[in-house]
């Protein structure tokens, strides 16, 4: 049941990390350093959910998240450099919190700064294999 959990996070998960994303892009440095320790807290909660998410706003500059009601399609965070910053600050926080722990989500969190090298260019090296 606890792997389950954290691979989809609880029901309102989803709603408090775009909520907490596009704080991130807030000019006001108490919102997004707030945003950054929400990320963080919502990184104990569930944690590959939040590593997954923030690994691939920082290697693609955006997030998908859940479908949203009103629409049923998922909902996409975009971020720009700066807010990109606070997003690596905010990982880094998750992975300080969960310490070797953090060694279960690596392959998320790898895939997500991975697909950002490809995605970008990736300096000559091919995209990682589907799996």
């Amino acid at each position: 049941e606890g792997d389950a959990w954290d691979r989809a996070g609880p029901p309102a998960l989803d709603p408090m990390l775009h909520a907490a994303l596009v704080a991130l892009r807030d000019p006001e440095s108490y919102v997004y350093l707030a945003a950054a320790q929400t990320l963080a807290a919502l990184g104990d909660a569930s944690p590959r959910r939040v590593v997954a998410a923030l690994s691939s706003v920082l290697g693609r500059g955006r997030a998908e998240l859940s479908a949203s009601a009103d629409t049923g399609r998922p909902v996409v965070v975009e971020l720009d450099d700066a807010a990109r910053a606070v997003a690596a600050e905010a990982l880094s926080f998750v992975v300080r919190r969960r310490g070797a722990a953090v060694a279960s989500h690596a392959d998320v969190l790898v895939d997500g700064l991975l697909a950002g090298c490809s995605a970008a260019g990736g300096g000559g090296h091919p995209p990682p294999p589907p799996r």
